[in-house]
This record gives C-alpha cells, sequence and structure tokens, in this order.
C-alpha cells in the first residue's frame, strides 16, 4: 500500500509489502513520486483511466518499475482518505504479471480464433452465394425449358386442332380432296373424291394418285414427283376437285 499526495504524486508513506516489492527502503520512497515508479506518461494514466471508466471497472491497469529495473503489471485500486488532517490518496496495489501475460495469450488466441471464424463465415457466405447462383441458375434455366415445352405442346396442341378441323371440313367438303407424299403415295383422301372414283377412302390409302392418270398421262405424273424428290421440298401436295369438274376427271 502507498500513500500519495494526489496533487503533486508525491509517496508520503510505504507499508513493508511495498517495500519489499518494490525493492525500497520507507525513506526511499518518500523521496519519489509515483511518476518514477509508473512507466506510463501521464498522457497514458490519463487514457487508462478513462479505459476503466468505459469498461466500468474501480481499478487501473499499469506497468511499474522495481529498484532493479524489472517491469511487473500492477493493477491499482486507489481512493482518497484524509490522515493526518490531510488529503492523501490510498493505493492498494497487486502484482498480476503472470496472470496478465496469461490473459495477453488468451487475447492473442481469442483474437486469432475469432479470425479463424470470422474466416469460416466469409468462405460459408461464399458457398452460399455460389450454391444460390446455382440454384438461380438452374431455375432459370429449368423456367426456360418449361417455357419451351409449353409453347412446343401449345404448337402442336393447335397444329392438332387445325388438322382436326381441316380433316372435319374435307370429310364434309362437297368436292374432292387428296393428299399424297413425295413419292405420289397417297396419304388422305375424303370420302366424297373415293366415291367419285368408286373406292372407299381406306382402299385409296397408299395407292399411287397416277391410278386416277391415263396411260399417257401417268409418265408425266411420275416425272413430275420424281423432279419434286430432286428439288428437296418436304411438304405433301394436295389435289383439290371441285364438283364441276368430277365428270371431266379421267380414271384409268
Amino acid at each position: 500500500m502507498l500513500w500519495i499526495e494526489p496533487e503533486t504524486g508525491v509517496i508520503v508513506d510505504a507499508n513493508k509489502a511495498a517495500q519489499d516489492f518494490y525493492q525500497l527502503t520507507r525513506e526511499h520512497f518518500k523521496k519519489k513520486r509515483i511518476s518514477d515508479i509508473n512507466m506510463l506518461s501521464p498522457d497514458q494514466i490519463r487514457a487508462e483511466r478513462e479505459q476503466a471508466a468505459r469498461e466500468g471497472r474501480n481499478y487501473f491497469i499499469f506497468r511499474h518499475r522495481l529498484a532493479d529495473g524489472e517491469e511487473r503489471t500492477v493493477e491499482v485500486f486507489s481512493h482518497p482518505y484524509e490522515r493526518g488532517g490531510r488529503p492523501l490518496l490510498l493505493s492498494v496495489i497487486h502484482d498480476i504479471t503472470e496472470a496478465r501475460n496469461l490473459s495477453l495469450g488468451m487475447w492473442h488466441y481469442q483474437d486469432r480464433l475469432e479470425e479463424l471464424v470470422a474466416q469460416q463465415t466469409d468462405a460459408l457466405t461464399q458457398r452460399s452465394r455460389a450454391i444460390l447462383f446455382l440454384l438461380m441458375t438452374g431455375l432459370i434455366i429449368t423456367s426456360a425449358i418449361i417455357f419451351a415445352l409449353v409453347f412446343v405442346m401449345r404448337k402442336r396442341r393447335k397444329a392438332e386442332q387445325d388438322a382436326k378441323h381441316f380433316k372435319a371440313m374435307a370429310d364434309k367438303a362437297l368436292f374432292g380432296h387428296v393428299v399424297n407424299d413425295l413419292k405420289g403415295n397417297i396419304i388422305y383422301v375424303n370420302e366424297y373424291f373415293a366415291l367419285v372414283h368408286g373406292f372407299t377412302p381406306n382402299e385409296l390409302i397408299g395407292e399411287h394418285v397416277s391410278i386416277f392418270h391415263t396411260d399417257e398421262q401417268r409418265h408425266a405424273v411420275n416425272k413430275v414427283f420424281d423432279e419434286l424428290d430432286l428439288k428437296g421440298y418436304s411438304h405433301p401436295l394436295k389435289f383439290g376437285m371441285s364438283p364441276e369438274k368430277v365428270t371431266s376427271f379421267r380414271c384409268s
């Protein structure tokens, strides 16, 4: 314990434990100021007091120098008292060098642990962003595929509806209608056309359209299909026959 004048910092008295710790006699203490022992500057001491106030602690951490030059970390509890009719500060000093060094080591590992946790958190964040990006990309691709499929299905449904509509109209038409492939084979014929020529629609499916032409015409008809095949046409040919032309159509 040290008794100190608060204004000048002069050490007024020291107990036996302080004399042993600092390796100074009572008379030597009375010739010193606390600044001769405390290794911090006045500004640093002020900063330590402010730090203690922010942390809500009623003690201070200082570095004190012993008579042999050794530096020790101490915690100081100071409180004003009246002694001998004058106000003095009673400073109770504890040596915490070993504990402080251990704490510094623990703080180092704590900082390292926090750094590792921050790195791991950053890595997890990056991984989460990558996974989210892949999921969003997959979702976009999947949505595009679904949209394309829906579009194709709608187009196909419309084509099927158009085909059904066309077939319904052609089936009930009052004129002959026949559709053949590039080689001249019949793939569709309506009932009117078949009946005019003395057939049923099923009997004409797969037959060549040349059966409706004379022997003199067949060579020209076959030549037409040969030329179409060479030019690479890909759509079936449609031949229509109005009612007024039925009687003029010649069949072999």
